[in-house]
């Protein structure tokens, strides 16, 4: 075999790993991609990002907001993001949503108890909104679970609790995490829930490893 016949079909070989690499890929991760392997619509309709505004990072989302309504954050985590909510936003009320508030930092949740107007829900956030009456909160922050049924889940329940001119703020609107190296199904369920329920994109606070932020609200609003 010639050395030209000996780097095809080393070049062969190694197409062929890759090839098999990405059907695993697409086997194992498809339901975080729907749309990209199975050909169904998962990207925005262009006239739901007319008149979508572009910021620098998402703190210009909660600024650009009408202050001083109720407020509800789908995943608190340590608490770093709503404790800023607070000083920006000014809240009438706070409802927070967790599996567990454990994580909490001490000066943020000496923060939050000094504040007094604030509700902790801890279990599986869709299940807790469901019990909830409709339109609730002037603003659903969703930062729950990252799964594409997780993230579809708390969607369902968002729409129904926040008030007919509200928002749903959506962080890490993408569909990889660069920093864990996993897939993540916020951009699919998000793009979908917006195509068939006549939202519009407000908002898309950009971020620097690609964790945007989208602000959306009912079409006519």
């Amino acid at each position: 075999m010639s050395d030209k016949e000996t780097d095809r079909a080393s070049l062969d070989a190694k197409m062929k790993v890759a090839r098999e690499g990405v059907q695993a890929f697409r086997k194992k991760y498809k339901e975080f991609y729907p749309g990209s392997f199975d050909g169904a619509r998962a990207v925005p309709r262009p006239p739901m990002l007319t008149g979508c505004t572009v910021v620098s990072e998402r703190m210009q989302i909660i600024e650009r907001l009408p202050k001083g309504g109720v407020f509800a954050e789908v995943g608190t985590l340590q608490g770093n993001f709503i404790t800023k909510v607070i000083d920006i936003y000014q809240p009438s009320a706070l409802h927070l949503f967790d599996r567990s508030f454990k994580p909490v930092l001490p000066e943020n949740r000496a923060k939050l108890d000094a504040y007094g107007k604030v509700t902790y829900h801890e279990g599986d956030s869709s299940t807790l909104l469901a019990a909830l009456p409709d339109a609730t909160f002037d603003v659903v922050y969703v930062d729950g679970d990252h799964g594409y049924d997780g993230v579809w889940k708390d969607l369902v329940q968002a729409i129904r609790v926040m008030k007919p001119d509200g928002h749903i703020v959506c962080n890490d609107y993408t569909n990889w995490d660069p920093l864990q190296m996993v897939p993540i199904g916020v951009f699919a369920a998000v793009n979908r829930f917006v195509n068939e329920n006549n939202l519009r994109f407000e908002y898309l606070a950009l971020n620097p490893f690609g964790f945007h932020d989208v602000a959306l609200r009912r079409a006519g609003a």
